[in-house]
């Protein structure tokens, strides 16, 4: 019971240090940021904003580079700090409207610190239950203490995935919809890489669902189902990488970088090493 508590101690002193070192990690340039998540989306009349920005934020016609038709584009004029549906040909800064600071609101940055903290979550689960499943995580932790570990990591990445989830539909920015944030190919923004985060919501619903209702009296379906958790990490890998505004820094690449290549070296030994090692004790 001691090493159970002192486990548990030392899991919750963990995610508390990793979420701030993923609020810290979720902290890139303001401008980098800013043109990443207004050039990556649709934008119709390439004024330098998207359509769903123009028509969620600022109410701006997405058809016209120009909305109020003073010389000035709507992008520009949200950077000056002007009205875009004010006609003004000398952009007074008494017309300025209300701007939102993309990476100093609150949402942002806990959208984006849960986003990574999920991620880094999602490997560590998917490496202790590969672990756990062939037996080498024995060599370091008993059994009880892998199964804790394991257990409250789970948790704690649904709790995670949650709050982004949440902070995402604060953000006044992108300005997401529930419906964008929950149904696939709702979004006009990086439609490829934001469905791929939609389907790992799903995916870990089921897994976390499944071991939650049916794990022991259904232990084979449970089984069977929690073979999804690799394509999960797959879809949650390329969602992180491509959409993140923060995956463009140094550390962020290092981080998905070695996740990746350490669950690539997880596949072969799962999967190939193993049989092969069981193939010839037999």
């Amino acid at each position: 019971m001691d090493k159970i508590k002192s486990t548990k101690t030392l899991l919750i002193i963990f995610l508390v240090f990793l979420f701030a070192t993923s609020v810290y990690l979720a902290q890139p340039m303001v401008k980098q940021a800013q043109a990443q998540i207004i050039n990556s989306a649709k934008d119709s009349d390439y004024d330098g904003l998207s359509d769903q920005v123009e028509i969620n934020t600022y109410q701006t016609d997405p058809n016209k580079a120009d909305t109020d038709g003073d010389g000035y584009l709507d992008s520009a004029e949200v950077i000056n700090g002007t009205n875009p549906l004010v006609f003004d040909l000398t952009s007074a800064p008494n017309n300025a409207v209300n701007q939102p600071d993309i990476l100093s609101s609150l949402p942002w940055y806990v959208a984006r610190a849960a986003g990574i903290s999920t991620y880094i979550l999602m490997f560590l689960v998917v490496f202790l239950g590969t672990g756990m499943t062939t037996s080498f995580a024995y060599k370091y932790v008993n059994p009880v203490q892998a199964w804790v570990i394991h257990k409250y990591l789970g948790m704690a990445l649904g709790i995670s995935l949650l709050i982004h989830i949440l902070s995402l539909s604060f953000d006044k920015f992108i300005n997401f919809s529930w419906g964008e944030i929950l149904i696939p190919f709702f979004s006009n923004y990086k439609p490829l890489y934001l469905n791929f985060g939609i389907f790992s919501l799903y995916i870990l619903l089921i897994v976390l669902f499944t071991s939650l209702i049916i794990r022991l009296k259904f232990h084979k379906t449970w089984r069977g189902i929690h073979y999804a958790v690799y394509p999960l990490f797959i879809f949650s890998f390329i969602h992180g990488f491509f959409i993140g505004s923060d995956s463009g820094t140094l550390i962020m690449r290092w981080v998905y970088g070695m996740t990746g290549a350490a669950f690539l070296l997880l596949l072969l030994y799962r999967f190939i090493f193993q049989n092969i090692l069981n193939s010839k004790s037999k």
